[in-house]
């Protein structure tokens, strides 16, 4: 008989409510405890708070008395403090919360690979996971996956790597998360500023550059340098989206660009599109693809509306985790330590 996972789930936004839906249908999963940051939402029924029928669990603000159930693992899913604060401190204090209650944790709001950029960082929360006995690993779809664990895989083919080209795209026509300011939908260009004064393209370096050397030390290659670019398009007609009304001459679209270099070559690129209406914002392209340099070389493209479900494919690969992180060794750990994960039962 297969395990049943005693689960919390911390934070019923974006990744966190469709995680918790999805987790609410697998026979291998037991909900016992939602911890939720907005008032408005503790004291209601999870199910309900996840557009389905009550199933007897209330979403609670408390968070000691939740983290004092008996549980598996917390499936962290609150908002990325990189992104609101430019820096991992109220993400790192939550995820201390839960490791000292012996739990273990799988984060989605970054934590995929830091040690290069954190060591003291990664080695408080290594020793405080190995000092309670559990796991910690943070995943996402990307970071987590589509940037950093299916270009390594497809290393795993080939004879010799000269250079990984990740692309990625997503539609924030119907974002309603309020972190879709930041990227400067509506604004002048001349309003952004250079990667320094934008917080979201700040917090999407720090993010990418985990990818980046989650790869690079896969393949003993040492980065000497990251270098960013953008590009801004703006729109030709008035477009509407969830959080309102983007005017003609204002930011509909960008194209970030960041290359991991090995002396003075880049070795590694990533080009990350946003952008809204794809239907009548053309340019730039997006597409979810890799592409290889090597011998021999070797790419695929993601096709299929799995990019359009960008928030909930972050909280489902969390989900599907869950077997790997609770048999895993103590420690801080990235995918690298783990088996291939699979969509749970």
């Amino acid at each position: 008989m297969s395990k049943k996972y005693r689960v919390i789930q911390w934070g019923m936004g974006l990744c966190g409510t469709p995680a918790v839906r999805m987790m609410l249908r697998k026979k291998s999963i037991e909900m016992v405890g939602v911890i939720v940051n907005r008032p408005e939402k503790a004291g209601r029924d999870v199910g309900e708070l996840a557009g389905e029928e009550a199933v007897g669990i209330l979403a609670s603000n408390d968070i000691g008395k939740v983290l004092g159930r008996d549980a598996d693992v917390v499936i962290h899913m609150t908002s990325s403090s990189m992104m609101e604060m430019g820096t991992w401190d109220k993400n790192k204090d939550e995820i201390l919360l839960a490791l000292n209650a012996r739990k273990n944790v799988i984060t989605t709001t970054g934590f995929l690979y830091p040690w290069r950029s954190y060591p003291d960082m990664c080695r408080e929360l290594d020793e405080t996971a190995k000092r309670n006995g559990v796991t910690l690993l943070g995943t996402g779809a990307a970071p987590g996956f589509h940037p950093d664990l299916l270009p390594l895989l497809l290393t795993g083919s080939v004879a010799r790597v000269d250079h990984i080209l990740i692309k990625q795209w997503e539609d924030d026509t119907p974002v309603t998360a309020a972190w879709l300011h930041y990227l400067g939908y509506g604004k002048d260009p001349g309003e952004i500023g250079d990667e320094g004064t934008n917080k979201i393209k700040q917090a999407l370096i720090h993010f990418y550059s985990e990818s980046i050397h989650f790869l690079a030390d896969a393949l003993g290659w040492d980065i000497t340098e990251i270098r960013t670019q953008s590009e801004y398009f703006t729109a030709k007609e008035t477009l509407q989206i969830a959080q309102g009304e983007i005017r003609p001459g204002t930011i509909c679209a960008q194209k970030l660009i960041i290359d991991a270099l090995r002396g003075e070559k880049a070795v590694i690129t990533i080009e990350q599109v946003f952008k809204v209406c794809p239907d009548k914002v053309k340019e730039p392209e997006g597409t979810n693809s890799i592409w290889i340099d090597s011998r021999p070389t070797v790419g695929l493209e993601l096709t299929g509306n799995w990019w359009h479900w960008v928030g909930p494919i972050t909280g489902f690969h969390a989900v599907n985790c869950i077997p790997q992180v609770v048999a895993a060794a103590p420690g801080f750990v990235s995918h690298r330590d783990l088996p291939l994960s699979a969509a749970i039962g």
